[in-house]
């Protein structure tokens, strides 16, 4: 009678110490992966919001704004705080407020906060009929939407945070790693430009 075939516990022991040195090296790429899909979505669509927003003041040759909800999904006027959304709309007396009298509103996005931070350096943004935009000039700095995304590690949040800049015509394009250091930046755009780190705050 021949007996039966099994594995012994050293057997067993070592192919637990090997699954589990796989899953050490492989949890985390994943989870970087994973952040990385997630910074690049929320960036493409702030993008595509940019650019909406900066064609619908051309095609309908008015002032097109976008800014801050008040709170989550209340977008009866502009707030403070990107991280609780955004709304995109018609500014007819190009304020940069909204106003549901005067303004028309164009399309609302819920809140980020489950992802990252958003991050702004003025309450609004206004682009003008030509394309252009109406926000004063940042003391050297360009306007940008940062995304940072959520981690208790400080070196994840630098190392998968990005931006959307928008240059001096009013077009919208994606940070990138400028001095190869494994972190997105943005240039100033002063005399001495700089290198600058995204952070959002």
């Amino acid at each position: 009678m021949q007996a039966n075939k099994g594995f012994t516990l050293l057997e067993l022991m070592v192919v637990i110490a090997i699954m589990g040195v796989a899953l050490a090296i492989g949890i985390p790429s994943m989870q970087d992966a994973m952040r990385d899909s997630i910074v690049k979505e929320q960036i493409l669509r702030i993008s595509k919001d940019v650019i909406a927003t900066r064609n619908h003041a051309i095609n309908y040759e008015t002032t097109a704004s976008i800014c801050p909800l008040a709170a989550r999904n209340d977008s009866s006027e502009c707030g403070n705080d990107w991280n609780e959304g955004y709304m995109v709309f018609l500014d007819g007396n190009a304020d940069g407020a909204f106003t549901q009298d005067n303004d028309k509103l164009l399309f609302v996005r819920n809140e980020l906060v489950e992802f990252g931070n958003l991050f702004f350096p003025a309450t609004s943004f206004s682009y003008t009929m030509d394309g252009t935009y109406s926000n004063q000039e940042l003391n050297g700095l360009p306007y940008r939407f940062e995304f940072c995304p959520h981690s208790t590690n400080a070196n994840n949040v630098a190392n998968h945070s990005r931006a959307v800049i928008i240059n001096l015509g009013g077009r919208p394009r994606s940070s990138a790693d400028i001095n190869d250091d494994g972190k997105h930046e943005f240039w100033s755009n002063g005399m001495t430009a700089q290198a600058q780190d995204i952070d959002c705050v």
